[in-house]
């Protein structure tokens, strides 16, 4: 094209063709030089401010590259759909997301038959999550009907469990979270976090557990990295009285790995206090505890999907002598989207407790492994709310009798996303 131009400069839209293959190189300042050329000849007006907004769209000047979309438009209809679609991505990139979105509707009104109202279409419906998982305040509600086979952990050995029953029972749960994140100008953003759980159980009145959860957040954002510490206070009532309080400081460093990977490194610090003084002070479970952790997540199907892999180590330092114990948990997770409305999560944990002193009332060091599984299917029944149906089950392989069960729940219900 450039010996062409050579030879005869006059050559019919020879400066657009080269402006064309310029960019598709990715040399933009070639590219404008030759655009400016052809603008010069009266090559094409459309096109080539159809093609200026292109270099301006891919050199970052989003705002110039609407301005040039447009006179694309008026100087040929015809490409009013095509630039449409790029003003749209122009909008994205500023993050005016409800300007793209406005856009895009009008590519599809157009012509819905085109390979560009298809994009379009896929694209308003990223945009759509994205505004949803952007937005500063997201309240969450969730109720549901649940079947406890072991409500109170009622030993797996028969001959201990003897005189045990009505473990069994059924029960209404409720559970309610509201987040605000505050981003602010720059890499700093705030997360404030309440949640709330409440049961009801149906015979176990005893046994009804409400607690009250407040977080906060603040984070840090790097180029491909964000690292945050999380404060929380939690209070639990079991029966209407006070039953544990505890607070934690957990820091964490989040970073991408490659295009669909993240990696995950954790500490966490608690303490715990029970109000109700125990029966003998080596069963005093006031504690402190401090833990690492480190995971990696994978993401698939356009990031709707994901497995999850993670360890952790923890050293809980209990006031009484029974309580203190060093753990190792490892643990895998997976969301798996069927389509846009039906979704399967699954997780499986393995958790290994060794208890750093010989048990003072059965003459030996406990040793407990505790597995736990669970499978939940959702389907989105209308917009924001979806039917839930989970199976959990625990069994703890405990070297102490008393501490060894099996646990089965089954739980059925809405969640609302509000």
């Amino acid at each position: 094209l450039k010996e062409a131009l050579a030879l005869d400069p006059r050559l019919s839209d020879g400066h657009l063709v080269l402006a064309r293959a310029l960019y598709n190189l990715n040399d933009l300042e070639g590219a404008a030089k030759e655009l400016e050329e052809a603008r010069k000849s009266g090559s094409k007006p459309g096109e080539v401010y159809f093609l200026r907004g292109l270099i301006e769209l891919k050199s970052g000047k989003n705002e110039d590259a609407v301005v040039s979309f447009g006179k694309a438009k008026e100087a040929d209809p015809g490409l009013t759909q095509a630039a449409d679609y790029q003003t749209a991505i122009a909008y994205v990139k500023e993050n005016m997301l409800k300007e793209a979105r406005g856009v895009f509707a009008e590519v599809v009104v157009r012509d819905p038959t085109t390979d560009l109202a298809l994009y379009a279409t896929e694209y308003s419906k990223a945009l759509e999550k994205r505004e949803e998982r952007d937005k500063p305040l997201k309240l969450f509600l969730g109720i549901r009907y649940e079947y406890d086979d072991n409500v109170i952990l009622k030993p797996a050995d028969s001959a201990l469990a003897a005189g045990i029953t009505n473990q069994i029972d059924r029960r209404e749960a409720i559970s309610f979270r509201g987040e605000y994140t505050k981003r602010f100008s720059g890499p700093w953003s705030v997360r404030a976090q309440y949640s709330l759980y409440q049961s009801n159980q149906h015979h176990l009145k005893a046994d009804n557990v409400g607690s009250h959860t407040i977080f906060i957040t603040p984070s840090y954002s790097f180029k491909r990295s964000t690292a945050s510490l999380g404060l929380g206070y939690t209070n639990t009532l079991v029966h209407g009285r006070e039953y544990l309080q505890s607070a934690s400081a957990t820091p964490g460093y989040n970073f991408l790995i490659g295009a669909s990977n993240v990696g995950a490194l954790s500490m966490r610090f608690q303490k715990r206090e029970y109000a109700q003084e125990p029966f003998s002070q080596y069963e005093d479970r006031d504690s402190s505890e401090f833990a690492a952790g480190a995971g990696l997540f994978s993401f698939f199907a356009g990031d709707e999907g994901f497995v999850s892999v993670r360890y952790e180590i923890n050293r809980e330092d209990a006031d009484g002598s029974n309580w203190s114990y060093t753990g190792h948990k490892a643990s895998v997770s997976l969301l798996y989207p069927f389509n846009e409305k039906f979704k399967l999560q699954g997780y499986a944990e393995a958790f290994s407790q060794n208890f750093t002193n010989t048990n003072t009332f059965f003459s030996k060091k406990r040793k407990d492994m505790v597995y736990s599984q669970s499978v939940l299917f959702s389907y989105e029944v209308y917009r924001k709310t979806e039917f839930v149906i989970q199976y959990t089950h625990v069994r703890d392989d405990s070297n102490i009798g008393i501490y060894d069960y099996n646990r089965n729940i089954v739980s059925t219900g809405l969640e609302f996303r509000l």
